[in-house]
């Protein structure tokens, strides 16, 4: 597992780092939102390997500075289904192949790739998708500079109940107002979800 994870921290050397911070992050959504350990440790280790699809992205596609293009985005968008597929050939737990298959899934049914919407959406993804909003924004990136986490909680909101479940967002907000983890290392903003 460790070293699938390794491979794609050498395969995107801009996000290093990027799934270990994001396991912490759903580890203590999960936590929070009382999942049964086995299904935290299939958390953690969809979190740890949920890009592991994007081996088959090319650099032009991956560490492209500006915007995709919509032909280089929809390919872009293949990495869910190749992630899944290395997974399952590689007898990892049902959950944790669609956990990763699934975590760029909307709770208003717009994500990929297929549209599932609101509990369709297995609770490992809708945690998925919401923790690694939050890491991404925080974090650098080819493209872009990183987003304070005051910004980024602000989308997270405003986010909620369309792109993300709401309980995953207030579960998320909570964790983060406990200090149960900070972004990169920087001090989170004094936030809770009844203010949010």
């Amino acid at each position: 597992m460790y070293a699938l994870a390794a491979t794609v921290d050498l395969r995107d050397h801009p996000t290093r780092g990027h799934s270990d911070r994001l396991a912490q992050y759903a580890v203590s959504i999960g936590r929070r939102l009382g999942l049964s350990a086995d299904r935290t440790e299939d958390l953690k280790i969809a979190a740890l390997l949920h890009d592991i699809g994007k081996i088959g992205i090319g650099d032009g596609i991956l560490l492209k500075p500006g915007d995709l293009t919509a032909e280089e985005y929809d390919w872009m968008k293949t990495h869910t289904l190749m992630g899944a597929k290395i997974l399952a050939m590689a007898d990892f737990s049902p959950r944790v192949v669609e956990a990763v298959l699934f975590h760029h899934e909307r709770w208003d049914g717009s994500g990929y790739p297929l549209g599932l919407r609101e509990d369709q959406i297995p609770i490992e993804a809708r945690i998925l998708a919401a923790a690694d909003a939050l890491e991404s924004m925080t974090s650098a990136r080819a493209y872009r500079a990183a987003l304070p986490v005051d910004h980024a909680v602000g989308e997270l909101v405003r986010g909620r109940g369309t792109q993300f479940d709401p309980k995953i967002v207030e579960a998320l907000l909570q964790c983060l107002a406990a200090e149960e983890f900070s972004p990169l290392g920087r001090s989170t903003p004094a936030v809770t979800a009844e203010e949010s």
